[in-house]
């Protein structure tokens, strides 16, 4: 399978079908999909939001937010808020 490589640079250019193709080879289990999900339909969210939203362990949703966040795909906020990179 031959997988594009796209440099921090260029990913801001590329369309949004390239974006979402971006977030799902990064976001590999449902629950990040999820996470990714609800923070692509608000601006940011708090991670209270998150833990009543997803139902998930609070030790769980913490793991999902570093690895997304070690991926790239979201950015830690102020106040225990995360947003999607875009």
């Amino acid at each position: 399978m031959n997988n594009p490589k796209i440099s921090p640079d260029t990913r801001f250019s590329k369309t949004i079908t390239d974006y979402q193709l971006l977030i799902s080879k990064k976001c590999s289990s449902a629950e990040n999909r999820k996470v990714v999900q609800l923070l692509r339909e608000n601006e940011y969210m708090s991670i209270d939001r998150l833990y009543h939203e997803l139902q998930l362990a609070p030790s769980a949703i913490a793991g999902l937010l570093l690895e997304l966040e070690f991926k790239g795909v979201i950015k830690a906020l102020p106040g225990k808020k995360y947003m999607l990179i875009q």
